[in-house]
């Protein structure tokens, strides 16, 4: 079953029209994790779960594994295109629709990968661990990548500035669900080669193996090897291919489409093969961690100068660019300058503006109390667009394809579950 009713239900509740805040402690995408390691009563307490509803389809109480598949930028509105036309090719996921449940959740925000791969390995919010977005600022360095953790030139930070700590202390802060797991429960992240370069304590330290892969086809096999294991184990498959090629010529290009019908393919194919009984005691959840919008409009704040006059500067002397994305641009500004900044931002811009006091108050990058990781990035002022990107410094941004703010395209993702057996 597809839940679209959970979609209109969450557009027609916003408080701004066009914009869709984080469903934090409900139909939020932080809460996949404590959910599917509740199954196997393996959730570290405290962490945040999903309403039952969104697995009520799905046969779990047999179940000793449970296999996650992120992919990255797989956007709520994405999955319904492809899989009502039909001239793709998309049984696996009409299979999901037809004998588990598919309902859609909200990303964290920002509605990036930087704040929601820490989210889903740790079970935090963005305002516990503190990863606020893409670009950051060390001071020494300068902007920052924060996935990987590369320098605004794509050169590895501690290559470049050895003496720099690691992200895991710089950037985030936070225990990785993997360290704080119950003793008997096999985790295993699969993640592209490329990508196959863990930080010492960093949010997904600890699990049991990590598996690179070179194709989605070995990928596939690999995770079909680890199924046909016995035991309980927990396993996370990270795709970021949709991701690329939605950025690259957008999310509802044919190039899109097409790699999401191989990937589709791919794992059908594997997962048909577990053998039966395994398959019975297996739960499978396809889900995403934020959709893509293809923006109309480029708004370069480069040459302003009351916007430049008013950053702040950091212990180096510099000052401080500002951070986040194109769609989530977060200003440090000298003080008493935020009022200032906002001004021209919505003079110039199309975008919602939020003082630290204002999303700090609306829970914006999640409830609780903020942590120190959260405050040493913490902007003065964040200018969120509505249809347009907004950049200062540096190259214009040029993806078709664009995420990190509030427009229910970037904002919604699926949430697909259902037992193995019954898909195969």
């Amino acid at each position: 079953m597809r839940r679209d009713r959970i979609a209109r239900s969450l557009r027609d509740g916003a408080e701004r029209p066009g914009s869709l805040a984080p469903a934090y402690g409900g139909y939020c995408v932080v809460g996949v994790p404590g959910t599917c390691l509740s199954v196997l009563d393996a959730a570290p307490a405290g962490i945040p779960t999903l309403p039952p509803d969104t697995y009520r389809d799905a046969d779990h109480g047999r179940t000793t594994t449970v296999l996650v598949v992120l992919i990255d930028g797989l956007g709520y509105d994405g999955w319904c295109r492809v899989v009502d036309d039909d001239q793709r090719r998309t049984d696996l996921l009409e299979r999901f629709e037809r004998r588990g449940t598919v309902t859609p959740l909200t990303a964290p925000f920002p509605s990036e990968t930087a704040a929601a791969l820490p989210s889903l390995h740790s079970g935090r919010y963005p305002v516990e661990h503190g990863s606020l977005g893409w670009w950051r600022h060390l001071t020494g360095v300068g902007r920052v990548q924060s996935l990987p953790y590369l320098t605004a030139a794509g050169e590895p930070v501690r290559t470049v500035a050895p003496e720099t700590p690691p992200a895991s202390e710089t950037l985030y802060d936070v225990e990785s669900l993997y360290e704080r797991m119950p003793a008997g429960v096999r985790t295993v992240l699969f993640r592209p080669a490329a990508f196959d370069d863990p930080d010492p304590g960093g949010y997904d330290a600890g699990a049991d193996a990590y598996v690179g892969y070179q194709s989605v086809p070995e990928l596939a096999a690999a995770v079909r090897r680890e199924l046909e294991n016995e035991g309980t184990q927990y396993l996370f498959a990270y795709l970021p291919q949709i991701d690329a090629l939605s950025h690259e010529a957008g999310p509802r290009a044919e190039a899109t489409a097409s790699q999401l019908e191989d990937i589709v393919a791919s794992l059908d194919r594997a997962l048909c093969r577990v053998d039966a009984e395994r398959a019975r005691e297996t739960l499978v959840a396809v889900t995403a961690d934020h959709g893509h919008i293809e923006t109309d409009g480029h708004v370069d704040l480069t040459g302003n100068d009351v916007v430049r006059r008013a950053l702040a500067e950091a212990a180096d002397g510099t000052r401080i660019p500002p951070l986040g994305s194109p769609r989530q641009l977060q200003f440090h500004l000298r003080d008493g300058r935020v009022e200032t900044v906002r001004r021209v931002l919505e003079r110039t811009v199309d975008c919602l503006t939020f003082s630290r006091a204002e999303y700090v108050t609306e829970d914006l990058f999640g409830p609780g109390d903020p942590t120190p990781a959260f405050e040493r990035s913490a902007p003065d002022l964040l200018c969120v667009p509505r249809s347009e990107s907004v950049w200062f410094g540096g190259d214009t941004p040029e993806e078709v394809g664009m995420h990190g703010g509030l427009s229910p395209a970037e904002m919604l993702v699926p949430f697909a579950v259902a037992n193995l057996r019954t898909l195969q």
